[in-house]
């Protein structure tokens, strides 16, 4: 019996909750001391900060997205740098109401793979995606207006393997199976990397044509 892909769409919000995908690492860094200070050395396990520095002393401009504490950039900017590679899938940002931009520069092995579109941050937290699923080992913070902005709640998440296909998403690898479209049907609700399939590396946009990418690739099955 075919299945319509309407039906499938609709399946997405009643199966969502239910889905098995794999949580994103959000950085929210209350787990980090009260005061401003630069980014501990390795903190997250990342080889660099650059320039980031953590506060919790905000103001009604710089406002934390989640709890008290936040990210910001103080002094040059400087790349953050992984020391491996994930999906970086993106963070909230806010600062002062000004008419100055906000960007990700995304690299891998030293050469840029994307770039997202830009944001005007507001008092009020506004979360920017990268846009990008593919793998990054550094993140660039590209402005238009140097060192006016804080961020919070920085995601990304493990680089995946294994899979044969773009619907091979959860193991055991090389076997599609249901569990493989509950996973796609949380990402998509969720608007996360691994729904955003088409083009390929994603463009930030969850959409259709990602439904029917996925639909033809579990239908051609693995290997």
């Amino acid at each position: 019996m075919r299945v319509s892909t309407v039906v499938f769409v609709g399946a997405i919000t009643s199966l969502a909750m239910a889905s098995d995908t794999t949580t994103p690492i959000v950085l929210d860094f209350e787990d980090l001391p009260s005061g401003l200070a630069p980014m501990p050395a390795g903190y997250a396990g990342f080889a660099s900060w650059g320039s980031i520095a953590h506060s919790d002393l905000g103001d009604s401009n710089y406002v934390a997205s989640s709890g008290d504490t936040f990210a910001l950039s103080v002094g040059p900017h400087a790349p953050i740098l992984f020391g491996t590679e994930y999906i970086f899938e993106g963070a909230y940002f806010s600062g002062p109401d000004q008419p100055y931009t906000l960007w990700f520069e995304l690299y891998n092995e030293g050469e840029l793979v994307h770039t997202s579109e830009s944001l005007s941050p507001t008092p009020k937290p506004v979360f920017l995606a990268s846009g990008y699923a593919g793998p990054v080992d550094e993140v660039r913070i590209g402005t238009s207006f140097a060192n006016f902005y804080c961020f919070d709640d920085f995601t990304y998440s493990e680089v995946g393997g294994g899979g044969c296909n773009d619907a091979d998403l959860v193991e055991p690898f090389g076997v599609l199976e249901f569990a493989d479209v509950l996973a796609f049907l949380g990402a998509f609700a969720a608007m996360e990397p691994a729904a955003d399939l088409v083009p390929t590396g994603g463009d930030g946009v969850w959409e259709f044509a990602d439904v029917l990418h996925f639909l033809g690739e579990f239908a051609a099955g693995c290997p």
